[in-house]
């Protein structure tokens, strides 16, 4: 199977590239909180 990889992009590829969509998932800040096998608390 032969792969094609684009290292090095031509200049107006990169140029054309706009931001289309931005989706917000929560309007406030989100924390995770997960408990470890010993109960002690772990925020990430």
């Amino acid at each position: 199977v032969h792969v094609h990889v684009l290292t090095n992009p031509p200049v107006t590829m990169v140029t054309l590239h706009t931001q289309h969509t931005v989706i917000l998932g929560h309007l406030a800040p989100v924390f995770c909180l997960s408990f470890d096998s010993t109960g002690q608390r772990i925020i990430t």
